[in-house]
């Protein structure tokens, strides 16, 4: 429990106390942002939908 309280402490900090550091950040590409909530989204009803094949699917990979 002390090692999280430490991690999550330290990020809390680094968010909020500490100034950010002097590099540049490259924005994310708008073309990756929707496909990713595209995909996500397409899974979610997927397996919303139709549960049994996403969870034969994941059997037959534990049994391997």
């Amino acid at each position: 429990s002390l090692i999280g309280v430490y991690y999550y402490i330290r990020i809390i900090l680094y968010m909020w106390f500490y100034e950010p550091s002097a590099g540049t950040v490259e924005p994310v590409k708008k073309d990756f942002a929707f496909t990713a909530a595209v995909l996500s989204t397409i899974g979610i009803f997927v397996f919303g939908i139709f549960p049994q094949l996403v969870l034969k699917y994941i059997s037959t990979i534990a049994l391997l």
